[in-house]
């Protein structure tokens, strides 16, 4: 949903890891099949890993897998895995079209349009331009935010639209936990030569930018769904979570529910909104509690709701349909198949599929380790190029962290740990 590429989807191109966060490899789950992992086994990027298939200039297929390690710039592995029926074969994958790192570290966001690859960054908040010509994946722009007053900015999300990039940054002053506060996040628009041609100020705090579904574009409008501010564990909570909704066409932005809102109908939600996935008419809501007790063990509790655009935008976020709860995890994300028809949520180390009557989990052994970035992805006959990269094109390996997960609630780890892997706190 947050990637780059979002045409009607057959198979889920995922990574997983070993309950240390390391081992990184890539998976994927072709239509109703079994797990195929690994492809591609120790690639790196164990601090965090994204996953965007894009188009390139010529309206041929690639994927963009990007490899996160602190205090470096990412990796980013540029795949032609050839025809889709060959994608669950190790061959496909065993070597990068090329391998290319830019000035991007801890990406949260790719999206293409025209001729160019555009990124955003967390740990320093710039988007950046990279040209697809030829498979030549050089970047020739960057630009670089500039936050409110004293705050540190955090870019969260990229989407294209009417040929147009825009992306959200998040900001903060001072330290969150403890007398810090975030600032509304903002919208800044470009043009495709990355001139910022528009700003706006939205109406929620925060966000996960990194997971899948944390923020979705459905025609004309931009879903996103907003923490309010950091992530609380046990009875915490933040009555400023919420979803908005973005006219792209206008640059006008409304709230359509808060946490608030909700708790005060039903008391037992404390929860935060976390990911959206839009099927047509229909909207899913996914709100998430961390229920440990103590910040580093673990706990968790997620909700699926579904509701329409026009109930939505009314603030009605509708039925609730499903409640995952555990005691050890850290994922939580939403994305929707349009070719299946299969609603896909990250739920602690686990995903779970939704078919529309039944819910089927892909656990640690099925996904072959925890599940941590994933995508579902198609292609048709005329964006294949025949003949995936031959082995000996480049590197299967790489280091970087997450531009495609956010830092949710840990099993016990080594506090710094989790404060630097993913956006666990911020």
């Amino acid at each position: 949903m947050s990637g780059c590429y979002s045409p009607a989807s057959a198979d889920l191109l995922y990574t997983r890891q070993d309950q240390s966060y390391s081992n990184t490899a890539l998976g994927i789950i072709q239509g109703a099949n079994d797990p195929v992992s690994p492809l591609v086994s120790n690639i790196g990027g164990n601090m965090g890993q994204g996953l965007y298939p894009f188009l390139n200039n010529n309206g041929k297929f690639r994927v963009a897998v990007s490899l996160y390690t602190i205090n470096a710039k990412d990796v980013i592995n540029i795949y032609n895995p050839g025809t889709q029926a060959t994608w669950g074969n190790k061959g496909s994958w065993t070597w990068p079209l090329k391998e290319v790192t830019t000035t991007l570290s801890n990406i949260r966001g790719m999206t293409s349009t025209g001729d160019y690859l555009y990124g955003v960054a967390y740990d320093v908040p710039v988007v950046n331009r990279v040209t697809t010509a030829n498979d030549s994946f050089a970047e020739d722009k960057v630009y670089t935010f500039v936050p409110d007053g004293q705050a540190d900015a955090h870019g969260e999300g990229l989407t294209a639209y009417g040929g147009d990039i825009f992306a959200i940054f998040s900001q903060v002053e001072g330290d969150p936990w403890t007398d810090g506060v975030y600032l509304p996040n903002k919208l800044v628009k470009f043009d495709s030569e990355l001139n910022a041609v528009a700003s706006m100020d939205m109406k929620g705090k925060n966000l996960d930018g990194s997971s899948p579904g944390s923020y979705v574009r459905s025609g004309k409008n931009l879903y996103v769904a907003t923490l309010g501010g950091v992530q609380p564990f046990g009875d915490g909570w933040n009555p400023e979570s919420c979803i908005e909704i973005v006219n792209l066409n206008t640059m006008e932005v409304s709230q359509a529910v808060s946490a608030d809102t909700v708790s005060k109908s039903d008391p037992t939600f404390k929860h935060m909104f976390t990911a959206l996935a839009v099927c047509g008419e229909k909207v899913y809501v996914q709100a998430t509690r961390w229920t440990s007790v103590d910040p580093y063990t673990p706990g968790y509790n997620i909700r699926i709701y579904e509701t329409s655009k026009d109930e939505l935008a009314k603030g009605n976020i509708g039925t609730l349909i499903k409640t995952f709860a555990g005691e050890y995890g850290w994922r939580c994300a939403l994305v929707y198949d349009d070719v299946t028809g299969y609603l896909w949520s990250g739920t602690g180390y686990s995903i779970c599929r939704y078919d529309g009557s039944e819910w089927k989990e892909f656990n640690e052994n099925s996904l072959g380790g925890i599940i941590s970035a994933y995508v579902p992805m198609s292609a048709t006959d005329d964006q294949i190029d025949p003949e995936p990269t031959p082995d000996g094109g480049g590197s299967g390996g790489g280091g970087g962290c997450n531009g495609g997960m956010g830092m949710m609630a840990l099993a016990a780890l080594i506090p710094v740990l989790i404060v630097s892997r993913r956006k666990r706190f911020f």
